[in-house]
């Protein structure tokens, strides 16, 4: 059996040396690419009509041809031109880009490249729609104390060392102070976090960079856990689990900020009074003792009833507990 890789190269050789000489004889064009003629044409006219991208045939990007005995190949209209992507594409991958790049730095130098050469190829038009968009859409920048913290704490997070750090939780006026084991730096629906472990409570955790008073790094070094994964992490983040059940939860608009900034922003939706929200969760006892935790007035689960009666048991036992 031939190689895949081998055939696809063999094959664009020959469309490429039959598109430079138009109108040789089969024979002609496997004396200069040192083949028989039975493989020129297998590969011209066999095997390339096996290639192509669903649901397209392989003649709408290339066409070779046998008249008059002789090879012709002729290339689909879209490759007169170089592929230039929409503003609004344009404008998505510029995003992603960005996103990548954590507060206070710069995007790498291919990523510069890219932007500018995708700019280059589009016409005025585009080009000035693309440049208004940017200016519309473009990322908030960082405060100089968020990228300052970044810094840090990406050093500390190589250099596996402990810091000292000032922080004040959501909904929180007074500030705490912790020993944090950075593990990485991670982005998510606009703001950047830091996944790290308060030994306090002994498993890893995400904290807002915006919400970072002051830090300090340490001496101490710590040992990063074994199999942690940030891009794991950073993706189940904001999820209170992957349980197939799935709850159906209004908070009200007093009380949706909380949400909007920890939960999967899949898992809410907005609504007049505030937010629905609908995360899937594995242990309900586990999860109605979290929604209990939040602390949310009005918090109303609507289902499954299991789980809301769970949540009212809860919150009656705790109010009875400060009578």
């Amino acid at each position: 059996m031939s190689d895949v890789r081998e055939d696809a190269a063999r094959c664009l050789a020959l469309l490429a040396l039959a598109r430079a000489r138009p109108g040789l004889t089969v024979a002609e064009l496997a004396e200069a690419a040192h083949l028989s003629e039975e493989t020129v044409v297998r590969d011209l006219f066999s095997t390339l009509l096996l290639c192509g991208v669903p649901p397209y045939l392989p003649h709408q990007f290339v066409s070779p041809s046998l008249t008059g005995g002789r090879v012709y190949v002729t290339f689909a209209e879209q490759f007169r031109r170089p592929v230039s992507l929409t503003p609004l594409e344009a404008l998505a991958l510029k995003s992603a880009l960005e996103a990548s790049t954590p507060p206070g730095g710069e995007p790498p130098e291919a990523a510069r490249r890219l932007v500018a050469k995708i700019e280059s190829s589009m016409s005025d038009a585009a080009r000035r729609r693309f440049a208004a968009l940017a200016r519309r859409f473009v990322r908030r920048p960082p405060r100089p104390e968020e990228a300052r913290a970044a810094d840090v704490l990406r050093i500390a997070a190589e250099e596996r060392r402990v810091v000292e750090v000032r922080y004040r939780p959501l909904g929180r006026l007074d500030a705490t102070t912790r020993r944090l084991r950075p593990l990485g730096l991670f982005e998510r629906g606009g703001a950047w976090y830091v996944a790290g472990i308060d030994p306090g409570r002994g498993r890893p955790q995400s904290f807002r960079l915006d919400r970072i008073l002051s830090l300090v790094r340490l001496d101490e070094r710590f040992a990063r856990p074994k199999g942690f994964s940030l891009r794991a992490f950073a993706a189940a983040s904001g999820r209170f689990d992957d349980g197939s059940r799935r709850a159906d939860v209004r908070v009200p608009a007093a009380s949706a900020a909380r949400i909007r900034e920890t939960a999967d922003p899949s898992t809410w939706t907005e609504t007049a009074k505030g937010l629905r929200w609908r995360p899937h969760y594995a242990d309900e006892s586990a999860f109605a003792a979290y929604l209990a935790g939040l602390g949310v007035r009005d918090l109303e689960v609507r289902a499954p009833a299991s789980l809301r009666d769970r949540v009212a048991a809860l919150a009656a036992a705790a109010r009875d507990a400060h009578l």
